[in-house]
């Protein structure tokens, strides 16, 4: 009997919807700006897309400087002319909670050290 009447109230629970917040799709490329040089500026424009389970108002930060806001938008897609000599990290934001986040890292092909070669003429 106690049984029977744990079944049927799990079965009611699997039939009740929950208000579960999904997960925002985030997505962002490329993951890695190379430059010349250790110390030179790396260019390159990172395009961000997500799509959230309902309209709400989010920020896009490059780690504590944000960058732009939507008001009511449930899907985005958005460009951002990176321009740094180390590697930084985007967050996507709602209020003060973190959505999502993007690490792009800066690599380089020379080390900035230079061997003087003395040259005779």
């Amino acid at each position: 009997m106690y049984f029977n009447g744990l079944l049927l109230g799990l079965s009611l629970l699997l039939f009740i919807p929950a208000k579960v917040k999904a997960e925002p799709t985030f997505t962002a490329s490329p993951t890695t700006c190379v430059t010349l040089q250790q110390g030179r500026d790396c260019h390159a424009t990172v395009q961000f897309r997500w799509q959230l389970s309902q309209d709400s108002p989010v920020c896009l930060y490059l780690e504590q400087q944000q960058l732009h806001c939507w008001q009511q938008q449930q899907q985005v897609e958005f460009e951002y002319r990176f321009v740094e000599t180390s590697s930084r990290s985007f967050y996507l934001k709602q209020g003060e909670t973190i959505l999502a986040s993007h690490r792009l890292e800066v690599s380089w092909v020379q080390t900035s050290q230079r061997s003087r070669h003395w040259r005779r003429f």
